[in-house]
């Protein structure tokens, strides 16, 4: 090799794109060797999409010089850091830009400067530093660079390559370190992240070679170098939940202070004026409330890091079936069937919240009825598609996403959109329910269940679409005012409906193409679930056997009264289940509401 006596711009960047390349070609490996500080097979993923953003970020820059290349490199990571090690990775690069004191070329001691910065503003973003973990591997790398550069060397070649060694000795000492590591034979997974990283680097400067962004992105998955099963290593808190605090000078020491108490695994990245919060919990909503005293929240994300676990351990399915939280489905169906729910996000005033997640039915509904005009909702967005979608294709052969049509709602369209580069048509597909709330719930729940069966995605699909023209779905609204407000029925109908004392019940059919239909009145406005139940009686199969579920909003015990009204003298009905009706339904037609999705499987 040529010798290397400094780095500017366009050295630089070459040398981060091949560093995240590699790791990213790893990903799938990174996943499979990933069980601390849980087992959720996630790290990969994580530190992929991370550095993807970054890749992004510096593809179509031409710079000379280090220093703002690397504050571009900074933020983008700050902004789209997933999972534990993406945001030590990001803080990392926080630490490293700010080390820097040459902003155009960049010599051996000047580098190892700002790596040691780096090193530093890692360690000071983890509320509790592990040894056996990234953190260590980069700490001890910094003390071994610096004795190198100290001896004199000034040769970035020989530096990475002795950059390498090192790393790879020290990776190799975490099972010594950490005795979860050596308990299933594995290395850190974050640390393995930032070796690959210096390995990736190293080829650049050995080789010269620079692939493609597209190459790099194809790469994904591709490796599958083990394949090893490690027994489930949860931990005491559900939730991998993350946002972005943006203010004007957001005290760090308060805000770990106030965060530490509600979990583990914390880690706040950024400066003063951003902070990137990852942290393991059980109620995600108390973290984002926390936050919210500091600046304006963003970003927030909840990842259930034991259905992640679960998900690692299935070997049957090949197909992962993806919702939105507008299908309702009976929560322990959700468990059982492995089903993955991206949940709708709700906004209420400055405060933002996930359906199902970080809001649940009462409070909803409460909001609701107080403050109607400060309360929206929003489809799942790319990111939250795109984050789920790469997790999942490092476990599953083919993903289906399915939702209400477009024609209601954008959100097939965002999961569309979302898709995994590298994943086409053969396995990768959406699908439209032409359906909602309960009868999207026992469309999703069938699909699930022939995945649990070990059925491919073309298979699935075309049961699902013959199952989709049996699913029917009625929905009788006690008050139109919050369907009138959302456009969903015209202002008239509750004016006529309300003059005359009655209750309308709309339909959806896959005859309608998702369109809403008026279905018939329930006269009079009391006794609202026995004369909802009577209407529906009169409309299940009389021969064929079939399912129900039965979705309210906020009204249990009507819903308990249709459900045993129903079941009297139905011997067809071979399962019937209720669930409270997600946000999806709920901000439309408002509280003491009932939707009834039938499905004829026979």
């Amino acid at each position: 090799m040529n010798k290397i006596t400094y780095i500017d711009g366009k050295r630089f960047k070459k040398a981060i794109m091949c560093g995240a390349s590699h790791v990213i070609s790893r990903q799938e490996y990174l996943n499979e060797i990933n069980v601390f500080p849980v087992s959720d097979s996630d790290t990969g993923t994580n530190v992929s999409l991370t550095l993807k953003s970054v890749l992004k970020s510096i593809q179509n820059k031409t710079p000379d010089t280090v220093k703002p290349l690397m504050g571009t490199v900074a933020d983008a990571a700050l902004d789209d850091a997933r999972g534990n090690s993406g945001v030590i990775f990001a803080q990392f690069f926080q630490g490293f830009y700010e080390g820097i004191q040459s902003s155009s070329r960049i010599y051996t001691d000047q580098f190892v400067q700002a790596f040691e910065n780096g090193v530093e503003s890692a360690y000071q973003a983890v509320a509790n530093p592990i040894p056996g973990t990234i953190l260590s591997v980069i700490k001890d790398l910094g003390v071994h660079l610096r004795g190198l550069v100290n001896d004199g060397m000034n040769d970035f070649a020989m530096l990475s390559e002795k950059a390498l060694e090192e790393a790879k000795v020290l990776l190799a000492n975490t099972p010594k370190q950490l005795k979860v590591l050596k308990k299933h034979n594995v290395v850190d997974a974050g640390a393995q992240a930032f070796v690959d990283f210096i390995h990736g680097i190293h080829e650049n400067i050995r080789t010269g070679f620079v692939p493609k962004l597209d190459d790099i992105l194809e790469q994904i998955g591709h490796h599958k170098e083990v394949h090893q099963h490690h027994e489930m290593e949860t931990g005491d808190f559900r939730y991998c939940t993350e946002c972005m605090i943006t203010g004007s000078s957001i005290d760090h020491e308060d805000l770990r202070c106030r965060l530490i108490e509600q979990g583990d695994s914390l880690v706040i990245a950024g400066s003063k004026h951003r902070k990137r919060v990852h942290i393991h919990v059980n109620e995600p909503q108390k973290v984002f409330h926390i936050c919210k005293d500091f600046g304006d929240v963003s970003g927030t994300k909840a990842d259930d890091m034991f259905k992640q676990a679960r998900t690692a351990e299935q070997t049957k399915a090949k197909v992962a079936i993806v919702t939105d939280s507008a299908s309702d489905i009976d929560p322990d169906l959700v468990e059982k069937l492995n089903i993955h729910l991206i949940p709708i996000r709700v906004q209420i005033g400055n405060e933002s919240y996930l359906d199902k997640l970080t809001i649940y039915a009462d409070d909803f509904y409460e909001q609701l009825k107080s403050n109607p005009k400060v309360l929206t909702t929003s489809q799942p967005n790319i990111k939250d598609f795109n984050t789920r979608f790469e997790y999942l294709r490092t476990h599953y052969d083919s993903i289906l996403s399915i939702h209400v049509p477009q024609r209601m709602s954008n959100t097939i369209v965002s999961a569309q959109n979302a898709r995994p580069e590298g994943m086409h048509h053969n396995n990768f597909r959406t699908l439209e329910s032409l359906s909602l709330s309960a009868g999207q719930g026992l469309i999703v729940e069938y699909a699930a269940t022939l995945a649990q069966e070990g059925l491919g995605l073309d298979d699935i699909i075309a049961k699902t679409e013959a199952i989709r023209e049996k699913t029917m779905v009625y929905a009788a609204f006690q008050d139109l005012s919050y369907a009138v407000r959302g456009g969903r029925v015209p202002k008239s109908l509750k004016t006529v409906t309300d003059l005359l004392h009655v209750r309308p019940v709309l339909s959806f059919s896959p005859r309608l193409e998702g369109k809403v239909k008026p279905a018939g009145i329930l006269w009079g406005t009391t006794n609202f679930a026995k004369k909802f139940a009577k209407f529906i009686k009169k409309r299940l199969p009389k021969q064929q056997k079939f399912k129900l579920s039965i979705s309210h909003s906020n009204i249990p015990d009507d819903a308990y009264k249709v459900h045993d009204m129903l079941i009297q003298d139905q011997p067809n009905c071979v399962s019937v289940c209720i669930n409270e009706a997600g946000v999806g339904l709920g901000i439309h037609a408002g509280p003491g509401a009932l939707a009834i999705g039938i499905q004829v499987i026979d």
